[in-house]
């Protein structure tokens, strides 16, 4: 029986009308109001610049919106779009929203037999190949699926191209989109070996478009909202996210409804080259960049060790840090040499990008709602209109945030010594925080528990999956005021006492490797159905600056196939093995180091010793000549 605590007075996210509540409708209300101005900046496959405006990405959209409906595609349909980075992807992830169906963004790096399980696992109504991306033959198997080639986008989209010209009327939708119908499907790592497809509808990808706008001062673009004669095209973001990712999602849509610009690089663009991001971010004055702290850490190291300055980086007025947990020296190291606000972001892919939030240079302006007499966050508090939302300077206005008798930054370390964890922040505006036990039942401030998230971002659980949609998303703890529903994140978390949410790690095998989210059940299944694997575990090693994968393996009598020697060579085994999952998963869940061992080690209840297992490969490592 679940026992009804009170709620923390931290619980509750501020509540902020969702207007408009679709995506569509915001992206259509920028384009209307900001026709002429330059949206997108891009590359064509011969390395040639392009600039389209909102016109050209309004005329692009009504023509893969043409075609798709004349392929039968309607709300509650999924299409697929197989590509990696291309300036015509905006247009045509407005294009199937404009049908009403929901967006599959699938990377093409990805290997043939995750793409096939991707696309199979939707079941779309169609596939698009982006660019030279052929579909048919790239051992994808793709069964009864509708399949178009638009290998060349720029011939497709020209004015003069007797394939395009075609207008998407009014007439042409089924219906209106509702805010839950779903917007994107993102697929994540699962403990099958295979992934899962996180369905989030326009009412969660809605509410978080307007908070990040909003947060980052750009919400007097968001037309529909907030009329302003406010300057256009400020928010200027890097589109560098692999676009199977939310993150790439958000990369698109965030500027596009705010009438900001997106910086799309070409695909020989190494976004791990901070030379390369360096000149791409001065070229195009890119206001804002999402970066995993990981990779943040690398490019200052590589700058640093070459004594080149920061000069590049000097137009950014935001740097949005993710996917894995901020440490605190490095938030330090980033306010040191770069002119930008800090934020860390977090949210799981089940809960439309991110839901939670802290400004590095100020970690309590989270709380400053508290501090406003119209607000009661124990009750959710009156509801906002979004133009409220913004016009209260003592509920959302950064500058009153900043003024606030807050930390300073330089309290962060002692701030993390005192408490424990990684700071996570606090819930965005409709987000909602609950800290549970194992009996799902509230805990009090202070104590750890899984964080469980409620309201308006809680997606609509795993496409195709419902007995994995009924054990992470179940019955929330205040239905009449969270929505119904939350999601279990499997992080293990806890708030100090002052309301700050941190992360003190997962419940379960989960991991973040480089702001990839991976299952370890995910990597040792696959490492399973390698011929030569007996048996395999994989861990993960936190020593050095960023978390790396681990794996130990058993071989299958001994040897490899076609050793006749009965002798395994232990010198060559891990490589292959290596080299042959590489085909079959990211590279981001290959491990960095395979050990070839005897047995795995286990506890003393049988299970696999993950410590254990890490403390060999490194005793390996260091007897390595």
């Amino acid at each position: 029986m679940r026992f009804m605590s009170a709620s923390s007075p931290w619980a509750f996210g501020p509540s902020v009308e969702i207007d408009p509540s679709t995506v569509d409708v915001m992206i259509d209300h920028a384009i209307r109001h900001h026709r002429e101005q330059p949206v997108v900046h891009g590359f064509r496959d011969d390395g040639s610049e392009l600039t389209f405006t909102y016109d050209d990405v309004d005329s692009h959209a009504d023509a893969v919106a043409w075609e798709l409906r004349h392929r039968g595609v309607g709300p509650g349909d999924r299409v697929v779009v197989l590509s990696g980075r291309s300036p015509w992807l905006p247009s045509v992830m407005v294009g199937i929203l404009r049908t009403g169906a929901a967006y599959v963004p699938v990377d093409a790096s990805y290997p043939a037999e995750r793409i096939s399980y991707i696309v199979n696992d939707c079941q779309p109504a169609v596939v698009i190949g982006l660019g030279e991306i052929p579909v048919s033959t790239n051992k994808v198997s793709m069964r009864n699926t509708s399949t178009w080639e638009l290998r060349h986008p720029d011939e497709y989209f020209s004015a003069e191209s007797a394939d395009h010209g075609h207008e998407f009327c009014a007439s042409d939708r089924i219906r209106e989109l509702l805010p839950e119908d779903p917007c994107y499907v993102i697929y994540t790592s699962g403990t099958t070996g295979h992934p899962k497809g996180a369905v989030n509808p326009h009412r969660a990808v809605a509410s978080h478009v307007q908070w990040v706008v909003r947060t980052l001062g750009h919400d007097a673009e968001l037309g529909a909202v907030v009329e302003s004669s406010a300057s256009v095209g400020e928010l200027r973001m890097l589109h560098k996210a692999p676009i199977g990712f939310d993150v790439g999602v958000a990369e698109l849509l965030c500027p596009l409804a705010c009438a900001g610009r997106i910086v799309i690089p070409g695909q020989g663009w190494f976004p791990g080259d901070p030379f390369a991001l360096g000149d791409m971010i001065e070229t195009y004055s890119v206001t804002t960049l999402s970066m995993v702290p990981s990779m943040l850490r690398v490019m200052f190291d590589v700058l640093d060790d070459v004594g080149l300055g920061y000069e590049q980086f000097a137009c950014l007025r935001h740097l949005l840090l993710g996917g894995e947990a901020v440490p605190n020296d490095l938030v330090r190291r980033a306010q040191a040499v770069l002119p930008s606000r800090i934020l860390g972001l977090y949210g799981p892919s089940e809960t439309a990008m991110d839901v939670a939030w802290v400004d590095f240079s100020n970690p309590y302006s989270g709380a400053a709602a508290s501090s406003d007499p119209t607000f009661d966050s124990n009750s959710h508090g009156r509801v906002l209109s979004a133009a409220e939302a913004w016009a209260s300077p003592r509920t959302r206005r950064p500058d009153y945030r900043a003024g606030l008798d807050h930390p300073a930054p330089d309290t962060l370390t002692n701030e993390k010594a005192s408490s424990g964890g990684t700071l996570v922040g606090w819930p965005e505006d409709n987000v909602v925080f609950y800290v549970v036990d194992e009996n799902v039942n509230e805990v009090p401030d202070g104590q750890s528990g899984e964080l469980c998230i409620a309201g308006a971002q809680v997606g609509a659980g795993y496409f195709n999956n419902p007995e994995a949609t009924a054990e992470a998303f179940v019955p929330s703890l205040h239905p009449d005021r969270d929505g119904g529903i939350m999601y279990r994140t499997g992080d293990v978390m806890s708030r100090d006492a002052r309301g700050m949410l941190r992360c003190e790690g997962r419940i379960g095998d989960q991991v973040k490797i480089r702001g990839n989210r991976v299952e370890l059940g995910d990597v040792e299944t696959h490492l399973r159905r390698l011929d030569v694997v007996s048996d395999a575990a994989v861990a993960v090693d936190r020593a050095g600056s960023e978390a790396t994968l681990v794996g130990g393996i058993v071989v299958s009598g001994g040897t490899t196939a076609g050793d006749e020697s009965g002798t395994a060579d232990h010198a060559t085994i891990p490589q292959r093995i290596k080299d042959e999952l590489a085909t079959l998963v990211p590279d981001y869940m290959v491990p960095s180091v395979l050990l070839v061992m005897a047995e795995l080690p286990h506890n003393d209840h049988g299970k696999i010793d993950r410590r254990a297992l890490i403390a060999h490969v490194n005793a390996a490592g260091s007897e390595a000549p």
